[in-house]
């Protein structure tokens, strides 16, 4: 009895320090990413440019939190608004983008995904995809841009996509998350900016 009270002890305490050794593992763990701080230097920004009104709008998050939106229209001057974000919410917004995988893509990996979902909704029994139809020729051209202090060892970490059409394309394939992620971060800013405006 006594070797097997020893026994079970042993395995007891060993257990006990491999679970403080994975514990103190995970609270020391590197964080996939870091943000700047500094007040000047962007840390996501999400553009859209088209031929109709307002024919610019851009949205920038700082390093101090500040959202920034600059509409500009053909006929009106430029228009400007500011809203302060808390560092949980700036840091909010750039996990859901990294989770989504825009931290990890280019322009050359969203078209093959692009590519890809257009096949997959491919009437059954077609043997060959049909080409991708061109975005209208009113649909706005969008730029989004994350910049991060490190991002898995890697620093700094610099994404910049353009593409035209993204909204159509978000709605069309809810197969390709970055597509859905890239809309959605818009949104998302716009509706910060404007619920904090003065009625």
């Amino acid at each position: 009895m006594q070797r097997v009270s020893l026994a079970a002890g042993v395995l007891l305490a060993l257990t006990g320090f491999a679970d403080q050794r994975c514990a103190g593992a995970a609270a020391t763990a590197e964080p996939t990413f870091t943000l700047a701080s500094d007040p000047a230097e962007k840390v996501l920004r999400v553009q859209f440019a088209a031929t109709t009104a307002p024919s610019y709008v851009e949205w920038t998050v700082y390093g101090d939190g500040r959202l920034e939106k600059v509409e500009s229209y053909t006929s009106d001057p430029v228009r400007r608004s500011e809203v302060k974000l808390p560092t949980e919410q700036v840091h909010a917004l750039v996990s859901g983008a990294v989770d989504q995988g825009l931290a990890d893509t280019n322009h050359a990996a969203l078209s093959e995904k692009v590519t890809a979902g257009r096949a997959a909704l491919r009437p059954k029994g077609q043997r060959f995809t049909p080409p991708i139809p061109p975005p209208p020729d009113d649909a706005p051209t969008s730029e989004l841009e994350i910049r991060l202090a490190s991002y898995r060892g890697r620093s700094p970490h610099v994404v910049l996509l353009r593409r035209k059409g993204v909204e159509g394309l978000a709605r069309d394939l809810p197969m390709v998350p970055e597509l859905q992620e890239w809309a959605r971060l818009a949104k998302t800013l716009d509706a910060l900016v404007t619920k904090e405006q003065p009625k």
